[in-house]
């Protein structure tokens, strides 16, 4: 996919889980070095899980990319 719209000129927002932020490392590098937009999927049982999910993935993305969330 990300080819595909590299090929084509686009842009895309991927929403990522920070499960998979964690263990897949250089696409998250790849998505963002391609001009592309991550967010960070996070859905628990409560607000409270929520939270520290979105935490988690903003964590991975400062130590993988080394930007911050907004």
């Amino acid at each position: 996919m990300l080819d595909a719209l590299d090929d084509a000129g686009r842009y895309a927002l991927f929403f990522l889980t920070p499960q998979l932020m964690e263990t897949e490392g250089g696409l998250v590098r790849r998505i963002l070095g391609s001009g592309h937009l991550i967010g960070v999927l996070a859905q628990g049982e409560d607000l409270a899980q929520t939270s520290r999910f979105l935490e988690q993935g903003e964590l991975a993305l400062e130590e993988l990319a080394h930007t911050r969330t907004t």
